[in-house]
This record gives structure tokens, C-alpha cells and sequence, in this order.
């Protein structure tokens, strides 16, 4: 009865507001009750693989080790191991931390997209933001030519100034009357493919070069 109430269906008549009101209000709350399930849940598996992640490396560190190590950084200093806390909060940490960071930027990110476009189609793919991107490091790493200097760092840039082409391109094309999402997503993969194919044919001499 929810979905037919928000589709905008009549209330029939033998259903009073007071009760079609409270049949809404507890799907709300039910709703919200499993997004906030959810959530803890990820953070419970963050916490989780987060400790699992710390274990890899040279050292043979066990979760066990992890947890206890974390918490004598914090807790107990007294039971503190020198080397298991310098490999966990100096190699291993900054790390997983990055890791979690970027993987949540990318999420909000993807998740705002879609909502923008209200496509659940778009993503840096559909939308040729990967394919400029990566065409943009094939000219930084083939031919030298880069925006911002030499290095890792004009590299970079070099990759996101091209990713902004696309970006542009789907703003313009959003830009102009009677546009739909569809015809955003439509732009977005025959950028992707033209910088795909520039891409391929850029890269495939640098890889035959001796």
C-alpha cells in the first residue's frame, strides 16, 4: 500500500489518512532502520578487513597482534611491542587509511553522479572521465608532454586536466533544451570510445619501442 500511496495512487475509502498516515511512517522508519543497518554493518566489516589488511607484509603480524598493538599504542604503552607498532602506524596504517579514503571519496562521488544524472548507468566509465584520464597519462608517459612539469606530479595533472574534457562536454550537452539523461550517457560513451582509440593507437607504439 506504501508503493501505491508514493506512486500517487487514490487512497481507497476504506482506509482512513490516519491509518494510510501511519502505514507511511512506519515504512519510513523502516526504511531508514535498514540504510542505518546497513551502514553500521560496513563499518563493522571496515573495522574487520581493516585488521586484516594490517596483517600483510614481511612481518608476521597476526589480527590478534593488531588489535592488542593498537590498543597499548593508545591504552597501554607499558605492553607496547617498538616493532609491531612502527610496521602497523608507519608502513601499514597510512596505507589502509588511504585505501578507506579513496574507496568512500569514490563512493560519495559515484553515488552523486548517479543522483545528478538519475542514471544508475553513470560512473567515470559511461561518462569518458576514465578515458580522458587515461589518455592523458598515455601522452604524459609516451610522448613527455605533460601540464605542470615533469614527474609523477605532472603526470597527474596532466591525466585529470584530460579527464575535465569529457566533463566539460557532458555540461555543454546538459546545457542544451529537451536533454535527458540518456542522451548525457550516450555522449559520455562515444568520448569514452574516442579516447579509447587514441589511447590505443598512442600506446601500442610506446610498448613495441625497444
Amino acid at each position: 500500500m506504501f508503493n501505491k500511496i508514493r506512486r500517487g495512487t487514490p487512497i481507497p475509502e476504506s482506509v482512513s489518512p490516519v491509518d494510510a498516515g501511519e502505514t507511511m511512517a512506519r515504512d519510513y522508519h523502516k526504511y531508514i532502520y535498514r540504510k542505518v543497518m546497513f551502514i553500521v554493518g560496513c563499518i563493522i566489516a571496515a573495522i574487520l578487513v581493516f585488521a586484516f589488511a594490517a596483517t600483510y607484509g614481511s612481518s608476521n603480524i597476526s589480527i590478534m597482534d593488531v588489535y592488542a598493538t593498537i590498543w597499548n599504542h593508545f591504552f597501554n604503552q607499558e605492553a607496547l611491542d617498538p616493532y609491531m607498532d612502527w610496521a602497523i602506524f608507519t608502513v601499514r596504517l597510512p596505507r589502509i587509511c588511504a585505501g578507506l579514503i579513496a574507496g568512500m571519496s569514490l563512493g560519495v562521488a559515484g553515488a552523486a553522479m548517479q543522483s545528478m544524472m538519475k542514471n544508475p548507468l553513470a560512473d567515470p566509465y559511461t561518462t569518458g572521465i576514465s578515458s580522458g584520464a587515461s589518455f592523458g597519462a598515455t601522452l604524459a608517459i609516451g610522448l613527455g608532454i605533460t601540464v605542470g612539469g615533469a614527474g609523477d606530479a605532472g603526470l597527474v595533472l596532466t591525466a585529470f586536466v584530460f579527464s575535465l574534457i569529457p566533463a566539460a562536454v557532458i555540461i555543454l550537452v546538459s546545457s542544451l533544451k529537451h536533454t535527458s539523461a540518456a542522451t548525457m550517457i550516450l555522449a559520455g560513451i562515444a568520448i569514452m570510445y574516442l579516447f579509447r582509440r587514441n589511447t590505443t593507437r598512442w600506446w601500442l607504439p610506446v610498448c613495441a619501442m625497444p
